[in-house]
This record gives structure tokens, sequence and C-alpha cells, in this order.
């Protein structure tokens, strides 16, 4: 599943640069471009969800305590959103500079 969530992202967001504009107004299949690109994001949470579910119950079978395993999925989880959070406000700075021609708002947040 996550080697489709790659596709589908990867097509959604290349289709559009490898176009032409004729075609982009006359093709049907840019629509189903669009609509396949709201499912990569879904798909890598959904993903996500059941790596974490797994890890944990492994980690529970190994009789580690319920406190060492919180505390350790806190601390991933708070260096995966500390990471976001700096790459964010990097992309943002490059923006702001001009370095970037086009960046995704929604990503910066």
């Amino acid at each position: 599943m996550r080697g489709l969530a790659c596709v589908l992202m990867f097509q959604t967001h290349c289709y559009d640069s490898w176009m032409s504009p004729e075609a982009k107004k006359s093709s049907s299949v840019t629509g189903w471009s669009k609509l396949g690109g709201t499912l990569p994001a879904p798909l890598f949470h959904l993903l996500a969800g059941v790596s974490f579910a797994l890890v944990t119950e492994k980690l529970r079978e190994k009789g580690i305590e319920r406190k060492t395993i919180a505390k350790q999925t806190i601390l991933r989880g708070a260096e995966v959103f500390g990471m976001g959070c700096f790459f964010a406000c990097r992309n943002l700075r490059w923006a702001i500079r001009g370095r970037r021609g086009r960046i995704c708002c929604a990503s910066t947040f």
C-alpha cells in the first residue's frame, strides 16, 4: 500500500508539469488525476497507524512496561513533528525569499 501511495503522489504532483496547456484543458484524465491525488495522505496516515499498533503490540509481547512504551512512542512522535515543523519553516523561508517559484501553503502548516 505504501508503494501505491507513492505512485499516486508522484503521478499527481508530476502530471500537471508534463502536460501542455491545451491538453490540460481538454483532457478528462486531469480530473481523474486530481481525484487520485486525494488518496496518498489518507493511505500514509492509515499505514502509520497500523505500524504504530504493530510496533507497540510487539513491545508489549516482549514484556516491556507500558510506561516505557508510551515514553518511547511520545518521543518518536515529537521527533517527527519537530522535523516536520523545521522543514515547513525552511520551505516558508525559501518562498518568502523567492527561491521557489511555487509552494504549497497547506504543507507549511
